[in-house]
């Protein structure tokens, strides 16, 4: 009784599968659980701008080929300045922060007016994000301060 049971069970999972599949390939798409993941590496930057997907502000932007173009190299300069400045030891959050703020201009330079401004509300998203992702941290920390098992015996 319990075979019979597994195997209704799993043809019938089998069968839903073998739907869902045939019906998401009707309308042009894949199942997410199959979908194939493609991750670009980003460059490694704070301004919050597409960590996840590098072709992301170029989206976002609607930047064309030369546009691109000029976004990677500015980005690719920044990397190595960035390394150069660690690597020296005056890494300090004020040269960090000079250094970003030179490729926010570099990368302006680059855009549109219209662009320009989709660019300030990207970065304005992003700080908002990273704010409260760091509030929420902090909350988290606090949390786990006011419940410490030594706390709790006293």
């Amino acid at each position: 009784m319990k075979i019979s049971f597994f195997s209704s069970f799993l043809l019938v999972c089998s069968c839903l599968a073998i739907s869902v599949w045939q019906v998401s390939a009707q309308s042009g798409g894949v199942p997410a659980a199959v979908a194939p993941v493609t991750v670009q590496s980003a460059p490694q930057n704070n301004s919050g701008i597409a960590q996840e997907n590098a072709a992301a502000p170029y989206q976002a932007l609607q930047l064309n080929e030369e546009q691109q173009k000029q976004f990677r190299q500015i980005d690719a300069d920044y990397a190595d300045k960035k390394r150069a400045l660690r690597n020296s030891g005056a890494g300090d959050s004020a040269a960090l922060q000079a250094l970003k703020d030179e490729r926010t201009a570099a990368r302006k330079a680059v855009l549109t007016p219209v662009q320009i401004k989709k660019y300030d509300e990207i970065i304005a998203y992003n700080k908002a994000q990273k704010a409260a992702q760091l509030q929420k941290q902090q909350e988290v920390e606090a949390a786990k301060v006011r419940t410490s098992p030594k706390q709790a015996k006293q």
